[in-house]
């Protein structure tokens, strides 16, 4: 799955934290830049129901990594990771190569 979202750097970024942090696409999608502590390879974020702050979530050296490249290449003063909203509600997304083309349903 990660090799075919390769052009896709947003959604590759947000598989990679569901998978490394277990975040939810809810949290993952309304993560700010100043809820990730570079230092200490950790997420910190916030209940979106009851708006209380959450436990820190350790994130691996190779998803922080990627990340940090990711971060860096936002526009200057963007606060949120993920500017647009991910659209995919509740259903799956299949991702492969049909014929040699990325197809995706």
């Amino acid at each position: 799955m990660l090799v075919a979202t390769e052009p896709y750097v947003a959604m590759k970024m947000r598989i990679l934290l569901a998978l490394g942090t277990g975040l939810r696409r809810g949290d993952i999608d309304s993560l700010k830049i100043s809820d990730i502590d570079f230092e200490k390879n950790s997420i910190s974020t916030t209940s979106r129901k009851t708006k209380k702050s959450m436990a820190s979530r350790p994130v691996s050296a190779e998803v922080m990594a990627k990340l940090s490249k990711y971060v860096c290449s936002l526009d200057v003063g963007q606060e949120k990771i993920f500017n647009h909203y991910c659209p995919v509600k509740s259903r799956i997304i299949t991702i492969g190569y049909v014929n040699g083309s990325l197809k995706t349903c």
